[in-house]
């Protein structure tokens, strides 16, 4: 009855009110309701990392704080208990998302900055069998504290329960902001 009740009330705040948040530690039967999609299990394998990705591509083009949802992920832990929703965006935020993001959350705890930029390989790559071309890039760099205006790479907020990482690609002109469930100590 729990669980029913509070995908009652998420779906009725889908919208830019929506707490992401309130979803961590809930069933992965919660954020379908809410989303109106079925995840999929991206049977991702990678060194080190546990948990289980769902993506949803067929979600229905909402908006979060003005600016269009592109892709919704959700990484479970094998019970299917939620522990962190990723949300992103087909562009990298701009100054008015912040602050509206600000006043909902409150000022970031962190704002990365990427600082001695060196390119370590810079090369572009021919598939022979299709007449795919793509441009590869390695770099290194620092992170150091600063402004939004400087073009972050991320901004962290704490909670007390969860995290908060936005992930900016400006060059890309892409975003994602990542609600994670924090280990309880």
């Amino acid at each position: 009855m729990k669980q029913f009740l509070l995908v009652l009330a998420l779906i009725q705040t889908m919208n830019s009110n929506m707490k992401y948040e309130n979803l961590l530690g809930e069933q992965l039967f919660a954020a379908e309701s809410i989303f109106n999609c079925t995840f999929r299990n991206l049977k991702l394998e990678f060194k080190n990392f546990e948990g289980i990705m769902y993506g949803c591509k067929d979600y229905n083009q909402q908006n979060y704080l003005g600016t269009s949802i592109r892709y919704v992920s959700i990484k479970t832990n094998q019970n299917q208990k939620i522990q962190s929703v990723s949300i992103k965006f087909y562009e990298a935020f701009n100054r008015h998302f912040f602050d509206l993001f600000v006043e909902k959350y409150g000022e970031p705890d962190s704002i990365l900055i990427p600082d001695n930029i060196k390119i370590i390989n810079d090369k572009n790559e021919n598939d022979s069998t299709s007449s795919m071309f793509q441009k590869v890039r390695a770099t290194e760099f620092d992170l150091r504290e600063g402004t939004f205006e400087e073009k972050p790479l991320y901004i962290i907020w704490e909670k007390e329960s969860y995290q908060i990482k936005a992930f900016l690609r400006h060059r890309q002109n892409m975003s994602e902001i990542t609600f994670n469930l924090k280990e309880p100590n």
